[in-house]
């Protein structure tokens, strides 16, 4: 198969995902749909790449109408196995974006496949598609509100690739999942967790780029609001405020934060 046809076949799944991402974690279903033999078949590593990635893109169609049984979903991540893992880029990141859309759309039926999928972008830290993975983790959790069944584990998951996100331009997009997490799920975004992202995200970021300051603040803010910031933080907080010249609202949480780390003299 083709660059370009693989490429073209990669922008398709992003594109349904992108019309059907509205509302996708509670949508309902009419029909159901079930792998029959044939599409398991066609699907083995024994047979071609290019004819495997085409039975995804037929696929691709009816995950977005119809709901799939979880042990269907399980199949479909067996049988790709071997390509996430050692298929040629193009083909990996085609194969990624599939089950983006797949659980985008079938998110009500993942049942413990949500374990198995992140146990599997836990064991690629260090891949070069970070990207593509965070943007499977992103649907996996519904951007961060939904964490069930990795509670434990994703703190220590996002700390590890956060340097790589950075790096590739996902700020904003790192910060947006944070600020979910930490809204829905403080219980589980310790200490080291905050400390990190701000470090990283804040501290490192371009206060000349208005976007990356209103969203530092926003995680900050939420940071403060919901979750224990370690003292060890603030520093970094205030080092970031004067750095991007912000104003802080003295309705805002940050602003009685400011005032307690004055008053101690800080």
């Amino acid at each position: 198969m083709s660059k370009k046809s693989e490429s073209n076949l990669k922008n398709k799944f992003f594109s349904l995902l992108g019309s059907q991402r509205s509302g996708s974690s509670s949508r309902s279903f009419s029909e159901e749909f079930y792998l029959n033999e044939e599409i398991l078949k066609g699907l083995n590593k024994q047979c071609s790449i290019q004819s495997r990635l085409k039975i995804l893109r037929d696929l691709s169609e009816d995950i977005g109408e119809k709901r799939l049984e979880q042990s269907s979903i399980a199949s479909l991540w067996k049988e790709t196995q071997d390509i996430l893992k050692a298929g040629h880029e193009e083909a990996r990141h085609s194969v990624i974006g599939f089950f983006v859309v797949l659980v985008e759309n079938q998110y009500q039926q993942l049942g413990t496949m949500r374990r198995e999928i992140f146990q599997f972008l836990v064991s690629r830290q260090g891949s070069e598609d970070m990207q593509n993975y965070f943007d499977l983790l992103k649907s996996l959790t519904n951007n961060g509100e939904d964490i069930a069944m990795f509670e434990e584990d994703i703190g220590l998951y996002i700390l590890t690739v956060l340097p790589s996100m950075v790096e590739k331009g996902r700020t904003l997009d790192v910060l947006s999942f944070m600020s979910n997490m930490t809204t829905k799920n403080a219980t589980y975004v310790d200490g080291g967790v905050i400390s990190g992202i701000i470090r990283n995200c804040c501290v490192y970021s371009r206060p000349q780029c208005a976007k990356e300051v209103e969203y530092c603040i926003k995680y900050i803010e939420t940071a403060v609001q919901y979750a224990i910031v370690p003292y060890s933080c603030i520093t970094n907080i205030l080092l970031y405020i004067c750095t991007a010249r912000v104003g802080v609202s003295v309705k805002s949480p940050l602003s009685a934060l400011i005032d307690n780390v004055s008053y101690l003299g800080c």
